[in-house]
């Protein structure tokens, strides 16, 4: 900050901890305190000689600078739709990666975290869903580098390539929504792209920052099943009705003669506090000629599923010099090293998995038996029949997947100012990372018993290099003319590689090497992990600007990418936008409330470069023959594919009122044409699946976003500012194939609840309709195509399908009484409402998160339900029909009475609404008269929980819970997904 005399140039500026000193001339009357974007202030001088004051910021909501493509632009002149997030509201966030505190924070930004697993699936779509087989994640840029991100390659678990990334290094990250925004990145711009600027040195004296935080994690709910006594009650009552005998008993544990009382909760026993912890270092600083950066951080989360963990240590530097007045040269770099120990056959539905094994597992057995070790025994329990849960926590401590990836991301660039307002620009990136994963099944339980004992190792490699060079342009011409131009060309490779190994049949469990001395059989292979190409780019903009109230700007870009056929490789992607910064016209002059008001629109085009490995190329893969080898076709390919291309409209407006509430409202319309998808072909053609992949389909995204950010109430020692975001959004499919065919998710072909078919929402719901339970006699009933409500009673092998209305015969309920419940995964309104109170030295934030209108299909209570198996049951079940007149939506117990909980009906399917509490932060600052003592600039200490609580109806894992993990129509399908955690954690904020 500066200290000015009033009226004269005698002043000064204060240290980093805002001390100062000055000599004040004779007869001097006030002091003027000013610094950038905050409220001068003026002080009287009197005898006292120590002034304290805190600066209120100034409204600067339209003097921003935004981080766009290849270049920055004051947000008064931006023509695009961009949304900014700065670092602060992702650092020192207790999670896993950076992404997941994006949650809630930008307008038509979806993030959905997969569940509480260490490194499982974060999906983000903006506005919606952008295509349909192919990938609908937006591009992510850090520093100019393209990174890589998603799922990387795996074996039992999911993990996430962000994860990998300190939040606590991000300065702030742009949101490109629009085409005029996303346009100048062309083919992989289609489904939105966040550029990331990560923090950089500022001349002057240099700062040290440590920011800490340690705590613990725990499910944020769990689901309730039988205790013991329900068990054994429950499941004997299924066989009894079903005129079979009872088979669930207790057990003689200890070999006393005696049943021994047993009741474990299997959750309690798998699940724990975890710890949380993490440890930043950041030093900056430099002179007028070199700047620096530089970060150190440790973050370790021990998950609340027990021998579950991630650990990452990461470093920072980035570093800018600038040699001559018109040169100046600069790196930015990141190492970092994460470890991640899971579950070794993931999660899931699987016998080993979490949560389906204390979900499941019989409640009526120990733990451990008599002599210590792992109870693997089924008590006096009877005719399990298919029963195949093993100890859970055996499983959860005998059977791990670790993995240790590294990763660097680096950048280097040069630039010359050779005349005023001219620019050239060279950069270099990469972004390389390597994982190796081991993955073992203990032989003597769990999935590898079978087996005889399993291990498995994956190493892989990824590496892409890109290299842009720019040439810009900027110059003011004469009183009313503004003129930014830009052109540049880039050039990125993609490569991969993976080598696989397993081991099955263990002969020395003390030795695990994969050798063929120590496992009955071995195998492994060597691939390219679906990643070898390139792609050639030339692209360029103008911005034009007429008294700064008139403004333009047209981009272009052409992209080659080597995974198309020869003569489809090149697409253009050209867009436009224009603004009228209505506030700067004369007739606004009497309108006082209006700071500044801004309309914009835009229209462009997109493509879409997430195609997979080739889809253009035709491929062979080895096979066999009668029992010969021999190559065969893998892929068909076609010479004729191109790209998908993305067509779309948008108007803004962007306003300030009242100098402090920003609003900013949106309104886009999205085509998505020529659609990669598997068109159907005669089968005496040969081609894998009868399928060609072509450009047939045909994809409408519609919606409004609106982002608000006001004070609510500000005293001299009080304030309380509120953000607000919401976004409505339609996606719906136009067209799919040739035949106008039903398309199911590519990612799980058994998840066949939702499909994307010609004219309704994408992923919408096909279900046959459940009915309810009659309560006249217990019998689950549907309602077929036509709506007649027919009833289903297992007991009854030569009737079992009668109509309710007279219980005459009937013909069965079956796949082809499917119908479209107009119910999607996508949420029609979803967003999140940030506050923040500062009251003296104390200061608090509250974070919510918001989704309306979306279903979900609980899968798991389908699964838990099952009349056919012995497995511990949801405490739903206690809600079974008993008699004539019971309303319930539970039919008669009946043992092997499935056909309800097989069959994919609007039974399970859920309202996913919700508003959930995702952090809340109490810090309190020590005053500067004490930190000045202490010799520190400035001293926090704060405490805060995140996912506190979820006001939902929904009744399974989550609302948010994901399965299928990135795809664009298998969401909302919860299938014994981990829970989500809640954390509380404490932290310390110490700068020096």
């Amino acid at each position: 900050m500066s200290v000015v005399v009033k009226g004269t140039k005698v002043g000064t500026i204060t240290n980093t901890d805002g001390t100062y000193s000055l000599n004040v001339p004779t007869g001097a009357k006030t002091l003027v305190i000013s610094s950038v974007n905050m409220q001068k202030e003026e002080i009287k001088i009197s005898a006292v000689t120590d002034y304290s004051l805190a600066l209120k910021p100034l409204d600067v909501s339209m003097d921003e600078v935004v981080v766009t493509g290849y270049g920055t632009i004051d947000k008064r002149s931006l023509t695009g739709s961009v949304s900014k997030v700065t670092g602060d509201v992702l650092s020192n966030k207790p999670v896993l990666s950076f992404d997941q505190a994006l949650t809630g924070k930008a307008a038509g930004v979806l993030v959905n975290t997969s569940s509480g697993l260490v490194g499982d699936d974060v999906v983000i779509r903006i506005r919606g869903g952008a295509s349909v087989s192919t990938g609908g994640y937006p591009l992510i840029v850090m520093d100019g580098v393209p990174i890589t991100q998603g799922r990387q390659q795996e074996l039992s678990n999911r993990f996430n390539a962000l994860a990998e990334l300190n939040p606590n290094d991000i300065e702030s990250i742009e949101v490109l929504k629009d085409a005029a925004a996303t346009a100048i990145y062309g083919s992989r711009g289609s489904a939105g792209v966040l550029l990331i600027t990560t923090k950089k040195g500022k001349a002057g004296q240099t700062t040290f920052n440590y920011d800490n935080y340690v705590g613990y994690n725990e499910p944020a709910r769990k689901l309730k099943v039988l205790n013991a006594a329900d068990y054994i009650a429950t499941i004997n009552k299924l066989k009894t009705n079903a005129g079979g005998n009872p088979t669930a008993f207790y057990g003689d544990i200890n070999n006393d003669g005696k049943p021994d009382t047993v009741n474990t909760d299997w959750q309690h026993e798998v699940f724990h506090k975890g710890l949380v912890q993490n440890h930043n270092l950041a030093l900056s600083g430099g002179s007028q000629s070199t700047t620096y950066f530089a970060s150190f951080n440790y973050n370790e989360n021990q998950g609340y599923i027990r021998s579950t963990s991630q650990k990452r240590g990461s470093a920072r530097l980035n570093l800018t010099s600038k040699v001559t007045d018109w040169l100046q040269f600069g790196v930015n770099t990141q190492y970092s090293r994460t470890m991640e120990n899971n579950i070794a056959s993931g999660a899931g539905s699987v016998f080993s998995g979490i949560p389906y094994g204390p979900l499941t597992a019989l409640p009526d057995i120990p733990v451990y038996g008599p002599d210590g070790n792992y109870y693997t025994g089924v008590g006096g329990n009877k005719d399990l029949g298919g029963y195949a849960t093993p100890n859970p926590l055996a499983v959860t401590k005998l059977n791990y997947e670790d993995r240790d990836a590294r990763r660097f991301i680096g950048s280097a660039f040069g630039e010359l100012q050779p005349v005023k307002g001219l620019r050239l620009k060279s950069q270099v990136n990469v972004d390389y990372s390597s994982a190796y994963i081991d993955d073992f099944w203990n032989k003597d339980i769990g999935d590898g018993a079978s087996l005889g004992g399993v291990r498995q190792t994956n190493y892989n490699e990824k590496n892409t290099w890109s290299w842009f060079n720019t040439i810009n342009y900027n110059r003011q011409i004469g009183a009313d003319h503004e003129l930014n131009v830009l052109a540049g060309a880039e050039y990125t490779r993609r490569t991969s590689k993976y080598s696989y190994k397993n081991g099955i049949g263990l002969v020395n469990p003390d030795l695990l090497i994969i050798d063929p001395a120590n496992y009955q059989s071995i195998a492994g292979y060597d691939g390219i992990d679906k990643i070898d190409d390139g792609l050639a780019s030339y692209f360029g903009w103008i911005n034009y600007g007429f008294r700064k109230k008139y403004l333009a700007t047209l981009s272009y870009r052409t992209d080659a990418d080597s995974r198309f056929g020869k003569d489809k490789q090149w697409g253009s992607f050209p867009s436009g936008s224009v603004a009228w910064r209505v506030s700067q016209e004369d007739f606004m002059r009497t309108i006082s409330f209006v700071n500044d008001l801004k309309l914009r629109a835009s229209y462009g085009v997109t493509g879409n470069s997430n195609i997979g490995y080739f889809p253009a190329r035709a491929t062979i893969a080895p096979g066999t023959y009668a029992d010969l080898p021999d190559l065969t076709l893998a892929n068909p390919g076609n010479s004729a594919l191109r790209w998908e291309r993305h067509l779309q409209f948008d108007a803004g407006i962007d306003a300030v009122l009242w100098k402090h509430t920003s609003v900013t409202l949106d309104y886009y319309n999205r085509k998505t044409i020529d659609l990669i998808l598997n068109n159907p072909v005669l089968a005496t053609l040969g081609f894998p699946g009868n399928t060609l992949t072509e450009n047939v389909g045909q994809l409408r995204s519609r919606g409004v976003e609106l982002s608000v950010s006001t004070p609510v109430l500000h005293t001299r020692d009080f304030a309380w500012d509120i953000n607000f975001n919401a976004a409505w959004n339609k996606t719906k499919m136009i067209s799919t194939n040739l035949f106008g065919n039903d398309l199911y998710d590519n990612n799980d072909t058994k998840a066949t609840y939702s499909i994307a078919r010609p004219g309704q929402p994408l992923g919408v719901f096909y279900l046959i309709r459940w009915a309810g339970v009659n309560p006249v006699n217990g019998l689950p009933t549907y309602l077929d195509v036509n709506g007649n409500q027919k009833q289903f009673d297992y007991a009854n092998t030569s009737t079992p399908w009668t109509l309710v209305k007279d219980g005459s015969k009937t013909t069965a309920i079956t796949a082809t009484d499917r119908v479209l419940t107009n119910k999607s995964p996508y949420p029609k309104f979803y967003g999140g409402i940030n506050q923040t109170f500062n009251y003296f030295n104390f200061d608090a934030v509250i974070d919510l998160q918001y989704a309306l209108g979306f279903s979900v299909y609980n899968q798991t209570m389908q699964n838990m339900l099952k009349f056919d198996n012995v497995n511990n049951k949801s405490t739903e079940i206690l809600n079974a029909w008993k008699k004539a007149g019971d309303n319930t939506d539970v039919p008669r117990l009946y043992a092997n009475d499935n056909f309800w909980t097989t069959t994919a009906s609007t039974r399970w399917l859920e309202k996913g609404d919700f508003l959930r509490i995702r952090n809340v932060q109490i810090g309190y600052t020590i005053p500067k008269n004490i930190t000045r003592r202490i010799k520190v600039s400035r001293l926090r200490f704060y405490v805060q929980g995140s996912n506190l609580y979820t006001f939902t109806g929904y009744s399974g894992i989550d609302p948010e819970a994901n399965s299928v993990g990135e795809t664009n129509i298998g969401l909302g399908i919860d299938k014994f997904r981990p829970y989500f955690s809640r954390t509380f954690t404490m932290g310390i904020n110490l700068g020096l």
